[in-house]
């Protein structure tokens, strides 16, 4: 994400043959791209860089207040009900301000929002599962890759209904 910032959005803008115009998507940042402050990527409190991407590739970008908090990180192994319940706010947040799905770029907190879902579910009956993708999911599709390289098949929470009802998937 740095090399494409330092690249300039605009350029990435200029890549786009599909863009995500009507999508929804809220940019969780968690903790990779932004601790320790000292080599961070970008404002641990007030992030813009994936934001700032997303608006590139034509997605409407939902801002949530719980972008930065903790995923829960490695407590997964321990105890995924506190994950869940982490995942639970984070995504409920997310929704609550508008998002129909949420982007990352970290393995494990792509992992804690994604997969943790059946738990959430577990927990709050009401819940509503919310896809979960990388950032360079989005950036494939914006890219007009064919399907094969998007990788949806291997979400926990499978993006591509959503995206056929915006017109952005065959």
């Amino acid at each position: 994400m740095e090399l494409l910032r330092e690249l300039d959005f605009s350029k990435v803008s200029e890549k786009v043959k599909n863009p995500l115009k009507g999508l929804k998507v809220s940019p969780y940042y968690g903790c990779l791209m932004l601790r320790p402050k000292e080599v961070g990527i970008d404002d641990p409190e007030s992030p813009t860089i994936q934001a700032d991407l997303l608006g590139a590739i034509g997605a409407d970008v939902i801002d949530n207040p719980f972008k930065t908090r903790c995923c829960g990180s490695y407590q997964t192994v321990r105890d995924k009900y506190t994950v869940a319940e982490l995942a639970y706010d984070i995504i409920t947040r997310a929704r609550k301000n508008g998002a129909e799905m949420i982007t990352s770029s970290c393995p494990l907190c792509l992992f804690n929002l994604a997969d943790r879902q059946k738990e959430v579910m577990e927990l709050h009956p009401e819940f509503e599962p919310m896809p979960v993708l990388y950032f360079t999911q989005l950036m494939a599709l914006a890219f007009g890759l064919d399907e094969k390289y998007f990788g949806f098949e291997d979400n926990f929470i499978d993006p591509r209904p959503l995206l056929r009802e915006k017109g952005l998937l065959k």
